[in-house]
């Protein structure tokens, strides 16, 4: 949760965009933010919301996945990248590159859905 919304101070895209960096760093080190840190969840709510910091990036992790991270999770939510720089962000771009192919089986999908086409439950 963005510090903002544990504040209960405004709250919009930019404490999702906090949310998504979370959820990528727990995606790419399987282990939940901050979970060897704080031993119940609102010690840590208290944390965050009063600090502002975001969790420990692990340096094993590349630079652009780094940079990712930091530019979801800055202190300020004004000053955090929204979802169209995201999308454009390097480590995003370099990975969406490698994996065109499943990008657009999700298209054809959607495309067959929209005709009519259903999936058959059970194949």
């Amino acid at each position: 949760m963005a510090p903002e919304s544990i504040r209960n101070e405004q709250t919009g895209l930019p404490s999702d965009i906090w949310s998504v960096g979370c959820t990528v760093l727990e995606m790419l080190t399987g282990v939940m933010p901050w979970i060897e840190q704080f031993d119940h969840p609102l010690a840590l709510m208290f944390h965050v919301g009063k600090t502002g910091e975001a969790p420990e990036i692990p340096a094993t992790l590349s630079e652009e996945a780094q940079d990712f991270l930091r530019s979801c999770m800055r202190k300020d939510p004004e000053d955090r990248l929204n979802v169209k720089a995201l999308l454009r962000h390097p480590w995003i771009v370099r990975h969406s590159k490698s994996s065109k192919r499943g990008l657009s089986s999700v298209a054809s999908f959607r495309s067959n859905q929209s005709k009519g086409g259903g999936a058959t439950r059970g194949a």
